[in-house]
């Protein structure tokens, strides 16, 4: 049967939110959680709660740059219990895996929540806007916890009307710039490319949510470090740490058209790679880059696009919700809870450029750049000024 079979991944009924919250409250009852690691995401107080210090440990060295020294209440906690796999007795779904690949979750629904079982790791995580719980073999799958915690903070911005992208982004003060584009076609290496320029800080590498208010759209990433190739890293002088001596030596001899092909990958700490206070999560939405050049002969070029008459660009960074996606069971796993409608009206005063041509992060780097300066400029000009300061002469009674 192939998988993209309804009836060989139905979507389940939902069981009682009465039986969710007596699983997740009788986990937490079971293991005292007493460590916490305080966060801020992009200006919201987040923590994750843990009883294993090595696991907290490996934590806050990945989210570093996101760590906070306040008495904030957080908005978003995450519990992740370090504990043999847990065995709930429930009946789970299996969901569709993408073509071609193994199934590698599956799913129990509730009325407004989930719990969803990684097979492969053993990992189960419980999924509302109550508990957010991971438990199981957390510290040899603490990556699971940071992408855990990046989709639960996402869905956050996603309940106050926002749009998942398939994107990564950076910003210049408080303008920001999404760059989308079809896979392989270089935007994190774009990005970091551009964090060549001081001024220019990262946002995200492979998600973010479009939200918007008053004064325009919103711009928020995630703490996801980028993973990227030998061609990046070669190409990218800021990079070279990531490779040993060995591995530089040896990646340089590759042909340049392998280079770009070749599948290993590299998790690139900003921090380390460009410096500390480079990284954070939150800008104004300021322009919005769809990469479809190519690796051909011909200049890059930065062109003004109206998405309403090439409706197909959208293609390049809409995002249907995942399985951590959980907005009160209103979305369901695999189907489209986001129109292509809703982008263009989120991004209907938003500039939006098609990046063609050959391809050059250099020179588009620099364009870009240069762009994002005048918006930081402009924006800067639009916030109320102070007043200014008067001296004040007492008066004799």
């Amino acid at each position: 049967m192939s998988p993209d079979s309804s009836a060989e991944f139905p979507i389940p009924k939902a069981l009682t939110q009465e039986t969710f919250n007596r699983l997740a409250d009788g986990l937490l009852a079971s293991t005292p959680l007493p460590l916490q690691l305080d966060l801020d995401l992009g200006g919201l107080p987040a923590a994750i709660s843990t009883n294993n210090a090595t696991l907290l440990a490996k934590l806050a060295d990945y989210l570093h740059p996101f760590m906070r020294d306040d008495d904030r209440t957080p908005l978003l906690h995450l519990a992740a219990v370090e504990s043999v796999p847990v065995r709930l007795g429930l009946k789970y779904t299996p969901r569709r895996p993408d073509p071609g690949k193994e199934v590698k979750e599956e799913w129990v629904r509730f009325l407004y929540s989930r719990i969803v079982h990684k097979t492969r790791t053993d990992m189960t995580f419980f999924v509302s806007a109550k508990y957010n719980i991971a438990a199981g073999p957390c510290l040899d799958n603490w990556d699971q916890i940071v992408n855990f915690l990046n989709f639960r903070f996402l869905n956050a911005k996603i309940g106050l009307g926002g749009v998942l992208c398939h994107a990564s982004a950076v910003a210049v003060d408080q303008a920001g710039l999404m760059l989308a584009g079809l896979a392989g076609r270089g935007k994190s290496s774009l990005a970091l490319t551009m964090m060549h320029d001081d001024d220019v800080d990262f946002i995200s590498n492979d998600r973010a949510v479009i939200t918007t208010a008053d004064d325009g759209p919103y711009l928020f990433g995630s703490t996801k470090l980028p993973r990227v190739n030998p061609g990046t890293i070669l190409h990218n002088e800021h990079l070279h740490r990531l490779l040993t001596p060995e591995e530089f030596i040896r990646f340089k001899a590759v042909p340049e058209n392998e280079l770009w092909t070749l599948e290993q990958k590299y998790d690139a700490s900003i921090e380390s790679c460009f410096g500390h206070g480079r990284q954070r999560l939150a800008a104004n939405l300021s322009a919005v880059g769809i990469l479809t050049w190519d690796r051909i002969d011909a200049p890059a070029k930065i062109v003004p696009v109206n998405l309403e008459e090439k409706p197909h660009l959208l293609q390049a960074f809409i995002k249907q919700p995942g399985i951590f996606i959980e907005q009160d069971g209103q979305n369901l796993p695999d189907t489209d809870f986001f129109t292509p409608e809703d982008y263009l009206e989120v991004l209907q005063n938003t500039p939006v450029y098609e990046i063609t041509g050959g391809i050059d992060f250099v020179s588009a780097a620099k364009e870009l750049r240069d762009d994002l300066v005048l918006k930081a400029k402009t924006l800067r000009e639009k916030q109320p000024q102070p007043e200014p300061a008067t001296d004040r002469i007492d008066e004799d009674v």
